[in-house]
């Protein structure tokens, strides 16, 4: 499963950061629409702005510890490749701003606690605080790592991974939080309530 790493970032004159991913794609990205925003009030700080980094671990675009955008997003700004192309396991496509420390309170409560393979593509799924339902993933089936779901036997061993996530073996995992939002309905806005948008450009 591809996930865009970030390898450079710098920032630039007007609430903008320079950023350069291990695969080539580089550019700008103008987050002036997020200043005043949540935490990110604290860019009115210029210098505190001119802080940002890569995070280790979570590989977010961070300033602090609890300032962050998503990286994800602003590669298929910088490629401009449909979001279904990058991750065809989402249903809708990430979006830049964001709180991370909300999001977290959020996945550290949520948790699935029960999964199993139902006739053609599709799982069951029941979370810790009482929603359950069904999610049909045969738009994946077939393509890049997917396709060992061609064997049967493979797909119908789904497990929940060490760290939350629904798994067959240790090859390919589904995002817990996605499928929750597509068996109860809810938005990424509902469930993340700091997420909000911003503008890019290329450079």
């Amino acid at each position: 499963m591809f996930f865009p790493q970030p390898v450079a970032v710098e920032a630039r004159p007007n609430y903008r950061i320079w950023i350069k991913y291990a695969d080539g794609p580089s550019g700008e990205v103008d987050l002036s629409d997020l200043v005043g925003k949540d935490v990110y009030a604290a860019w009115n700080d210029v210098e505190f702005f001119k802080g940002v980094y890569i995070d280790p671990e979570t590989e977010m675009i961070a300033w602090g510890n609890n300032i962050d955008v998503c990286p994800d997003a602003v590669y298929l700004e910088l490629t401009g490749l449909p979001y279904k192309e990058v991750f065809p396991y989402l249903t809708e496509p990430p979006v830049i701003g964001w709180h991370l420390e909300a999001a977290k309170s959020i996945l550290n409560q949520l948790e699935v606690v029960e999964v199993e393979a139902r006739e053609g593509y599709r799982v069951w799924l029941r979370y810790n605080d009482g929603a359950s339902g069904e999610v049909d993933l045969a738009h994946l089936a077939g393509h890049g790592v997917f396709k060992a779901w061609l064997d049967r036997e493979f797909f119908e061993n789904v497990f929940i991974g060490e760290g939350g996530e629904v798994s067959w073996r240790d090859e390919l995992d589904l995002d817990p939080f996605q499928l929750y939002m597509d068996i109860t309905g809810k938005t990424v806005e509902e469930l993340f309530p700091g997420f909000s948008g911003a503008k890019l450009t290329d450079a």
